[in-house]
């Protein structure tokens, strides 16, 4: 087959200029950042996790009371303006136990996040690189795994770890 220059046809002006780029690419993380300062409701708990978060940080700082010390004599007292949740049946600060409280339960939400991140790219990057019959057995396991209500993991990792 011969290429002749019927077979071709001039584009139009309009059609020339909508092949311009309107503005410059971006990275994708730039542009995953542009996308999340849109959402205003992404971008509040966005700000609540990272208030959140440096509030526990600096509990030990902001808080005069210890989480444990016991004082019975300030036993089940109400919110006063030095107990801001009052105290409870042991004379503890309300308070600074939810700041501990919240202290912990970030950290072991930011580790199992982390963790979980790091296995799933070793899995991920291991199931990619060897491809094949290697993936196929990898994503099988994964799908077996997914397939199983969580609840039965957390009643096997009780027996295990004999809670």
């Amino acid at each position: 087959m011969e290429v002749t220059k019927d077979m071709f046809e001039k584009v139009p002006k309009e059609e020339r200029q909508s092949l311009n780029i309107m503005r410059p690419s971006e990275t994708f993380l730039k542009d995953s950042y542009r996308r999340l300062k849109k959402n205003k409701l992404a971008m509040a708990g966005l700000y609540f996790v990272i208030f959140i978060t440096i509030i526990a940080i600096i509990t030990p700082w902001i808080s005069p009371y210890s989480y444990s010390a016991q004082d019975f004599n300030l036993s089940n007292v109400g919110p006063t303006k030095l107990h801001w949740f009052g105290t409870d049946q042991f004379g503890r600060d309300i308070f600074t136990r939810v700041l501990y409280g919240a202290r912990i339960s970030l950290t072991v939400g930011y580790v199992v996040s982390l963790l979980n991140l790091t296995f799933g790219v070793l899995y991920g990057g291991i199931s990619g690189f060897f491809g094949g019959k290697v993936d196929n057995i990898m994503m099988r396991i994964v799908d077996v795994l997914y397939s199983i209500p969580m609840m039965i993991y957390v009643i096997l990792l009780m027996l295990i770890l004999g809670a």
